[in-house]
């Protein structure tokens, strides 16, 4: 995730010295500008979408898929999170939504994957597989949890007066 001018500052740094856009990332990332009006999760939304589409020209290709056999994707937890958002079709507002640990891993499997009804690869179904095996999930669980759960904002600012950072 690019995070722009706030890239190599310490966390209590930006969350006292920007609080206003601190706490939009906290609340609603999904708003935050930075880098002269960049939507951050736009850009990262948009990233997870060009890398999604071109593992699904793999999956297409079935040379492919036969001499090469299932893929591993490794990659930062942010960039996890909007890939397997943009997988299962959940918006920009899903960050934060599947709260994946660093190093953990993830299996997306392809249900009936010759059903064009869904857009030639079927249904899609994930679950968490290390360091604890997870239940399979559908895109529609997700979107229903996502609709019936307000987005859990960080905390950090809270926890900034707590400790006395915040600027006056």
């Amino acid at each position: 995730i690019d995070l722009y001018e706030w890239q190599g500052r310490l966390q209590h740094e930006v969350f006292v010295e920007d609080a206003m856009k601190a706490k939009q990332w906290s609340e609603s990332p999904w708003e935050l500008r930075l880098g002269n009006g960049r939507r951050v999760l736009g850009d990262l939304w948009g990233r997870a979408h060009e890398v999604w589409h071109r593992l699904l020209s793999a999956v297409e290709d079935k040379t492919h898929a036969e001499e090469h056999g299932p893929s591993i994707i490794v990659t930062h937890r942010s960039f996890s999170e909007a890939l397997l958002s943009v997988a299962l079709g959940l918006p920009e507002q899903a960050f934060r939504h599947f709260r994946l640990n660093n190093c953990e891993a993830v299996e997306v499997w392809f249900k009936d994957p010759q059903d064009s009804s869904k857009g030639g690869f079927g249904e899609i179904l994930w679950r968490r597989r290390y360091p604890k095996e997870g239940p399979w999930h559908t895109a529609k669980q997700e979107r229903e949890v996502l609709q019936n759960t307000p987005p859990q904002p960080l905390g950090v600012l809270e926890k900034l007066r707590a400790a006395g950072l915040e600027k006056k």
